[in-house]
């Protein structure tokens, strides 16, 4: 148990990526960041984790059968 009682929260390993996109995708990105952050008001959802989320809904449609 860690402090408080409370069990440790387990970390994400997470690794970092990096690619060039054209600036339109970029400005969509921000835009998905934007509606994120309309949706849940006191967050403040950056562009990584937005596209972290649309990757995160590619793979699963992908391994869901759902991909296009």
């Amino acid at each position: 148990m860690g402090k408080g009682g409370k069990a440790p929260m387990e970390k994400e390993l997470l690794k970092t990526i990096s690619t060039r996109v054209p600036l339109e995708m970029v400005q969509q990105i921000e835009k998905f960041a934007e509606l994120l952050n309309n949706e849940r008001p006191g967050l403040r959802i950056e562009r990584g984790v937005a596209v972290r989320v649309l990757l995160t809904k590619a793979l699963d449609a992908m391994r869901d059968g759902k991909w296009s």
